[in-house]
This record gives C-alpha cells, structure tokens and sequence, in this order.
C-alpha cells in the first residue's frame, strides 16, 4: 500500500479524490493511508464485505466523472493514469478502460480475456492446471476493444457504473470485474485496453492470503455465478457436469501420487481439486453463495451527472436525473417504438408532484428505437445487444434504480394523469403493502381485468378453450363478479404496471430470471405475500393498456418458453391445483 499511495501523489496533487475501502483486514492500512494522504476518504468495514460490495461503497462516496478502481498490490506507472484518463475522456463510446500490467520482473501480465464458454472451460478444466491456477487471457500490443479486463485497474465512466447499479453483489470476490464488462457490452458501451499506460502488478497477494488453498474454488464460484447469469441453468449444469468429472479424476491421481510418494505438492493439488469438486456439486444454489438483499445495492447515491456521456456510448446525451427520485420507472421495450414515444409522452402528467427518474431497458431493438431515445436524454437508457427476456431486463433497471419505490411498466401503456402519484401514496401509506397495481383500461376505456387469483394449470387450461365453456373459470379467475371500483387486496396484479416498495423487493430478491417470458409477475406477488407483505389493487389510479402482444401465434418458441415458465412455476412453488392459500382478507 506505501508504494501505491506514493505512485498516486501526482495525480492527487492535480485534483484527484482518493477514496481507500478497508475490508477488515486487522493491521495498520488505515493509519498508513491517512499519514501518507490526509486528504484521503477512508471507509472502514467492521466485517469483510467482498470486493464487490467494498467497491460499490467507494462508488457512492466518488464525485468524479471517471471512477479508477485499484488494487492494494499495484504500483502505478508515471503519466499512467493521466494518459489513460484523456484516451478514456475524449470517446464517450468507451465505459470501461484497462491498462498494460507488468510484473516485478517486467514481464507484461495478461489482464484480458474472452467470456466464458461451455467449451473452454471445459478445455481449460481437463488440462492438467488447477482451475485458475496459472495466467489466462492476452495482453495485446495495441488499443484493442476486449471481452473482459481483470480487476487490477479498471478506469470506469461513473455514468455507466450509474446507469448499470455499479458491481453486482452477488459476487463476493473473482469474477465481479468479468460480470461488470459483460454488463457493460450489454449496455451498449465499449471495454477497451490501453497498452500505452503500465502498472506494476505484485499479481493476488491478498487474495492468495485471504483464500490460500481454496483460492481456486472462489474463482470457480464466480464462474459459476457468471455462467448461470447469461448463459442459463442447462448450460451451468452440463459445464458442473463436465468440469467436476475431470476434477475428480485429478483428486484421485494426485491423491494417490501424495500417498505413494509422500510428495507435499501433491497433497496440495489434491486438496484444490476437492474444493473444485465441491464447487461444482454445490453450484450457484451453495447458501453461501446467495445474498438475495445484496443484489440490490442502494444506488440511490450514485447521482447521474448533468452533461456526462453515457446512454449507450452516445455522444454529448446526458444522463440527468433527480438527484433523490422518488420512484424509478422501468419501461422494457422491444421493437416498440412507436408505443414507447406514447408512453414516455404521457409520464410527465402521470408522475406530477413526484421526483422520477425513467429507465429504458432496450432488449435488442432493430426499429430505429436507440436514435429515438437520443431525443430523451431525461431518460436513462440500458441497452441489450439481444432479446434477454422479460425478468433479466427488467433486473437491470432495478440494479440501476435509486427511487424508494419502483415502477415496472410495459411499453404499450399511456398513464392517465397523476397516476403514479395516486400509487405511490398507497404504498407511502400502508406498511403493510409491498406492491401495488393500477386500474388498467383498454383504449376505449372498457375495463381489464387486471387483478386475479393466483393461476392453477386447470385455470391455465381452461382458459384456452373457448368463451362459452371458459366463462366460469374466467369469473373466478378474473373477480368479474366484483366491480373493480374499490381498492382491495388481491392475490397479483399484472406484471403491465406494478408499482413495489424498495425495502419489500429487497427483502423477496429481483424478478426470477429462469422465467424467460410470464409468469414472472405472478411469482413475483406470490413471494411478496409469503415474505408478509400484502399485494393491492388500486382503481383511483388509471392506466391504459393497448395490450400489443409480442406474438399472437399459438406455435411459436415466445409461446414455448412462456409453457416453460409457467411449468417451472408451478414446480418452483409445488403446486397444481389447489391455490396458495396467502391471500389476506380484503
């Protein structure tokens, strides 16, 4: 740390913040830090918290437009950091910028690599190495845009860290600085290297400490986490499958070699290759493994800049917002140009009175949709390379989210005058209520019935057939047999407009991102009432559906991963026939 704070001092003498997090670590950092530089902000954590986390917190605490995220065992090169700031600095494509890494002996470090595959880590598995036990990746000779930079030095656009919730949570320590990239190409930004800054590397001495033997297995769980993120439960399986096989055949081999040759480096590998095979039998599921609240970081301090460069790398948009909202609003599209524009021209009526900020999550539009949001720049805009579906893109307007409340709302909807407003005071008013849902209209102003019992697979089958032999299930299903005029608890509303308390989603986790496409929305007030939070319907509060469904076709793979959801439903929550019975008396 000695020689990192002296190889910061140019830059801190020319105006540079230096924000140090101390994760616990029981010896003299933070005295040594505010003796070297009395300026320094210094947060200290009574537990370890993990990097993501850790860095997450000086991310709040930082006020420049560019956030530089170091570790404690790197010296910086002179010029380093003031050459890679003006590369950084003068293309607003650019969210994410690494350096050239050399090690004690001046040899370059590969700090860049592609993103995960099935089939190279299984490569990479079978090889006789311990799983990220040596150097992987490239270190190339010019600028280059690249998959993925390691954690070492990563100079960050604050906008874009803003726009996408800073680091995930989730990720306790190796493979943060992978999910943040893969967010960042997501989001329509560029991960760029640039080789014409060096530092000087120790290369993992505190996570060697931290970890020792089980270094390799904390990788693995990062790789894991990453895995099931963006490339879905079947695939993590096979690669668990595949990986942990290999690793059991190296246990046993260097197991034996370490019997038979009483060899302590053997005995060594073979204790890794034990942690690997656990890892790979436990998975993504392994309790400790999950922080469902620290999924959600408070990013409400994490303030947009008026004037910053960011929504998607588009030159000279600003990503200014109220500083404090409120309520976040949350529009996924997809091809919906059109519908968007009135939606987005009727928020302003809808949200008078309330300090909102709007997040469009774009899932891969081909419609002209990107140029037509550079006309919003009130909006914050995350964009997706391809169609995530419907829970994982509506996750990352939450992680991006900094109101007390949040809003979900779909595309083909025209809010009527003041309506969110009327929601928010529902909520703002009732402890006890964790979600709330508008009176949904048709264009010509017929009711829907957007509030409903929780489904069975009778009432999903039933309701297909047609209206003569349906209609009493629907009745029921539906509560057509009430007026829809009086707010009243309800089992769900639809996923069209729901309006949730920040602490309750904290409590119940993000929307399940194994649902590609519905129910997510039910499973959503299912987990709300099982946590002790009611779900409500509220009529004084109107919003027009135009209900511009993405399919209409009966055999279609849209109509094959919503079966899929709905099956995975019904087995996540154990049940057929008979309702939940968590619905409180209205």
């Amino acid at each position: 740390m000695p020689a990192l704070l002296a190889s910061l001092q140019p830059v801190l003498a020319a105006g540079a913040e230096l924000i140090v997090v101390e994760n616990a670590s029981g010896d003299e950092t933070p005295a040594v830090v505010r003796a070297a530089v009395p300026e320094a902000q210094v947060i200290e954590n009574e537990s370890n918290r993990g990097f993501a986390r850790a860095a997450n917190q000086g991310l709040a605490a930082a006020r420049g437009a560019f956030v530089l995220f170091l570790n404690p065992d790197v010296v910086v090169s002179e010029g380093a950091i003031e050459r890679a700031f003006a590369f950084a600095d003068a293309d607003s494509t650019i969210g994410v910028l690494g350096c050239r890494t050399v090690d004690a002996e001046g040899n370059v470090q590969p700090t860049v690599d592609r993103f995960h595959s099935i089939g190279g880590l299984v490569r990479e598995a079978v090889r006789d190495r311990r799983f990220g036990g040596r150097p992987r990746g490239a270190a190339p000779a010019r600028v280059a845009d690249v998959d993925w930079l390691y954690g070492s030095f990563l100079l960050c656009r604050r906008s874009v860290l803003a726009a996408l919730g800073g680091f995930d949570e989730r990720y306790f320590m190796y493979g943060e600085d992978l999910d943040l990239c893969r967010r960042v190409h997501d989001g329509g930004w560029r991960v760029v290297y640039y080789p014409d800054a060096t530092i000087l590397h120790y290369g993992n001495r505190s996570g060697a400490r931290r970890y020792g033997e089980v270094r390799d297995a904390a990788v693995m769980a990062g790789t894991l986490r990453f895995f099931r993120s963006y490339e879905g439960r079947a695939r993590e399986r096979v690669f668990r499958l595949l990986a942990g096989a290999s690793f059991a055949a190296k246990t046993v081999f260097w197991g034996a070699r370490a019997w038979l040759r009483a060899d302590p480096g053997a005995q060594q590998r073979a204790r890794v290759y034990v942690q690997l095979v656990r890892r790979c039998l436990l998975g993504v599921d392994d309790p400790a493994l999950s922080a469902p609240a620290a999924v959600m970081t408070d990013p409400r301090r994490l303030v947009r800049q008026e004037g910053t460069e960011g929504r998607g790398g588009a030159a000279g948009a600003t990503m200014y917002v109220d500083a404090n909202p409120q309520l976040s609003i949350i529009i996924l599209t997809w091809n919906s140009r059109r519908l968007l524009a009135e939606c987005l021209a009727a928020l302003p009526a809808a949200t008078a009175g309330l300090a909102a900020e709007i997040i469009i999550v774009d899932n891969g539009s081909r419609d002209g949709t990107a140029a037509f949001l550079l006309e919003h720049p009130e909006c914050v805009v995350i964009r997706n390379r391809r169609n995530r579906g419907v829970a994982a893109a509506r996750n990352q307007g939450l992680r991006a989210a900094r109101g007390d409340f949040v809003a979900l709302l779909d595309v083909d909807t025209v809010p009527r005058p003041d309506a969110f407003r009327v929601l928010v005071d529902e909520l703002a008013g009732s402890d006890d209520v964790g979600l709330v849902g508008p009176k949904l209209v048709d264009a010509d102003g017929g009711l829907q019935y957007s509030c409903r019992r929780f489904p069975t697979v009778l009432d999903k089958i039933f309701r297909r057939l047609p209206e003569r032999w349906g209609r009493a299930i629907a009745r029921d299903v539906e509560l057509r047999w009430w007026d829809h005029a009086a707010p009243r608890r309800v089992d769900y509303v639809i996923g069209a407009c729901q309006v949730i308390r920040r602490a309750a989603l904290q409590q119940v986790g993000l929307l399940d991102e194994r649902i590609f496409y519905g129910p997510e929305d039910v499973d959503l007030c299912l987990r709300m009432y099982r946590a002790g939070w009611a779900v409500e319907y509220v009529p004084d509060a109107v919003i027009a559906h135009l209900e511009q469904r993405v399919t209409r076709r009966l055999f279609s793979s849209l109509t094959a991963r919503h079966v899929h959801g709905l099956g995975y439903y019904f087995w996540k929550h154990r049940y057929l026939i008979t309702r939940p019975c968590v619905r409180a008396a209205p």
